[in-house]
């Protein structure tokens, strides 16, 4: 489980990626910017670490061996200012005009645009939850669990039709869904 949340991680920056290299290639094509900050966020950053003592006597640190497989995540500040942007569960967005990271929420709902498009209707990043810029993921896609347990296939499936495009949509133009 740990090196499949590892790859699911690692895929989602990579489907990141996708949404930015899309905006800056329209910025671009397009000769101006948009009426609009353009968010520039990360992924929460994740090291896979392994441990293995050869022989040698057993010491506990903190109530466990030093033997495993471990994820190290990048701590997200919790001052009031994580918020979840997007469930896993449906493409819509959690918060409401005027609210904080209402801006922010639908940023990533256009990614999400963006990301099923680009993958030809295979995957986009779901659970949107973090503070401003730094974004813990999860990713859905057509095939069961082939980023985790956390793929709801049924969710997956009626995005096209519960997508809600929003003004990051209209400005940048992305393939229909």
């Amino acid at each position: 489980e740990v090196l499949q949340e590892a790859n699911t991680m690692t895929w989602a920056s990579a489907l990141m990626g996708e949404v930015y290299k899309f905006v800056d290639d329209t910025i671009q094509a397009r000769e101006e910017a948009p009426p609009f900050v353009v968010l520039r966020m990360q992924m929460v950053k994740a090291f896979v670490i392994t441990c293995n003592r050869a022989g040698g006597s057993t010491e506990l640190v903190g109530g466990t061996t030093l033997n495993g497989t471990y994820l190290v995540e990048e701590v997200i500040k919790d001052e009031d200012g994580f918020i979840k942007y997007i469930n896993n569960t449906s493409s819509s967005i959690l918060l409401q005009p005027g609210t904080e990271g209402y801006e922010i929420a639908i940023f990533l709902s256009f990614a999400q645009h963006i990301q099923y498009v680009a993958t030809h209707q295979m995957a986009f990043v779901s659970d949107f939850q973090g503070e401003e810029f730094e974004i813990d993921e999860s990713i859905s896609s057509i095939g069961k669990n082939l980023f985790g347990h956390r793929n709801l296939e049924a969710m997956f499936h009626a995005f096209p039709d519960k997508h809600q495009c929003n003004h990051f949509c209209h400005w940048f133009r992305p393939k229909p869904l």
